[in-house]
Formats: structure tokens, sequence, C-alpha cells
């Protein structure tokens, strides 16, 4: 949790509590809040503007853009303003104040105040980056019963493997379903042939699918590897 006072307005280094809060577990922004006396509540002009004003500073002064959640509370006969700070997901950070550029702008929290990250922890964590999994989220509210049987038979799904070993493909739904939870099942294992109908195998779907080269399991040469760019 980080306090400040904001009595004479949003002080710049709340900059580096954004980024810091970000690139660790998240945190709490209190404003109107004095430290330095046993945390008392302070009087704030105009509470509204300073909560718009953190919401745009997490938006326009850090990068990648944050997405916190402000509002004015009423504590002790004072209005103040408390806004949240969730964690960046692994492929977003280092979240960084734009101004002091990724390598000066970069912060992680540590016991109560903002550190500078060192430039192999930066290093570290640009190397951590991976990729979104969208194509692996539940769609809420569907279910396997949502998919066009019509659309998987007329798209060439392979390979599953049989008992004995041998590859064979599979064309309909429960053969799919069965081939990727099989344990020798993987993105890598899995051919599809664009069909535009699977574009609507959910009811609240959706988004345009994207496919990405990959290289197939050896003796297969290259596939395409539909993803969902959701």
């Amino acid at each position: 949790m980080e306090a400040k006072r904001a009595s004479g307005g949003l002080p710049k280094a709340i900059r580096e509590t954004l980024s810091a809060f970000s690139n660790t577990d998240g945190g709490t922004i209190l404003l109107g809040v004095d430290e330095q006396t046993d945390f008392s509540v302070v009087e704030l002009a105009d509470p509204s503007a300073l909560r718009n004003s953190l919401v745009q500073m997490s938006r326009d002064d850090i990068t990648p853009s944050l997405q916190i959640s402000a509002e004015v509370v009423e504590a002790e006969g004072h209005r103040l303003v408390v806004a949240e700070v969730p964690p960046l997901s692994a492929d977003r950070r280092p979240a960084y104040v734009t101004a002091q550029g990724i390598s000066a702008g970069s912060y992680l929290r540590g016991g109560d105040g903002d550190r500078h990250m060192a430039e192999a922890e930066i290093a570290m964590v640009m190397a951590a980056r991976t990729q979104p999994l969208y194509d692996r989220e539940p769609v809420d509210g569907t279910s396997a019963q949502d998919l066009d049987d019509e659309a998987i038979r007329s798209t060439r799904i392979w390979p599953s493997r049989r008992a004995d070993g041998d590859m064979r493909g599979t064309s309909s739904i429960p053969g799919f379903l069965a081939a990727r939870s099989s344990p020798i099942f993987s993105p890598r294992s899995l051919r599809l042939k664009w069909c535009p109908a699977l574009a609507t195998c959910s009811a609240a779907a959706a988004r345009p699918l994207s496919s990405s080269s990959s290289r197939s399991p050896a003796g297969l040469g290259e596939q395409s590897i539909i993803t969902c760019a959701s």
C-alpha cells in the first residue's frame, strides 16, 4: 500500500509506484492519507478531479498503459481516493515511466518503497515474456455441444494415435476431444485446414482466427497451428 497526502495535487512520484505495483504483485494507492501523522485522513480540495488525474496518469504516463480502478470514498468525515493497481501479466512486463525510458523508469516494490529495476532484472523479465494462450482460454457459457460437428467433419484434423501406435486422422468432435486429451497431444501434433465455419463454433465467440507457422513432428513437414486472437 502507498499513502500520499496529495493535498496540493497529484504527486509525480505516483508514476514510480504505478510501475512498481504493476511489476510486482499489485497494490493499493491512497490519496488523502498522511503517512507521516500516523495515517491520518486529510482534506482534499477536489477528490473527483484527483481520481480522474490518477487514472489518466496510469494510461498516459506508463508504458504499457495500465487499467486501474479508482474511487472516492468517505472516511472520518473526509473524502479520499482509493485506487487498486493490478499486476501486469508476464507477457506485458516491465511497466515503466514513459518519460524515463525502460532502463531508468522500471520499478519494483520492495517493503514499503519503490526501487529501480537493475538492467539484469529488466533483461530477465524481457526474456521471460510468454505468448498469450488465448486459444486455450474457456469461453464462458459454452461447451462441446456448441461446436459445429459439420464444420469439424469438413476440416482435416490429425493426427490422433491409436493403441497400436498408428497415426490416423479424426473428423468428429468426440474424436477431436479424445485426441486432445491424449497424453501425446500437443499443439504441435494438431494440424488444421482452415474452415470459416470454425469462427462460429461457440455461441459467444467470436474473434478472428490467425495462423502461425510451426514445425511439425518429424516426418510431417510444415503445418499451420490455428490460434484464437481474442
